[in-house]
């Protein structure tokens, strides 16, 4: 599945983990928050995108992005 801004790609399953750094993590913020879906569902898919970000960087597969350090 891929998620899609402005007709750009902003994340799909096949990139690279190394591709989750600070600027991604904000274009995917704002990718969600331009769906139209409701605002539980743009939670949901942020939750597990975080959750996701931060497991990556537990297994030190990337360095913790920091505007996910905080939230």
């Amino acid at each position: 599945k891929c998620l899609k801004h402005d007709k750009k790609l902003v994340l799909s399953e096949d990139m690279p983990v190394e591709v989750l750094t600070e600027p991604k993590v904000e274009e995917v913020f704002h990718a969600l928050a331009a769906e139209e879906l409701d605002n539980q569902t743009k939670d949901k898919k942020w939750g597990t995108f975080k959750g996701f970000v931060r497991y990556v960087a537990m297994q030190r597969l990337i360095p913790l992005p920091l505007n996910l350090a905080h939230d």
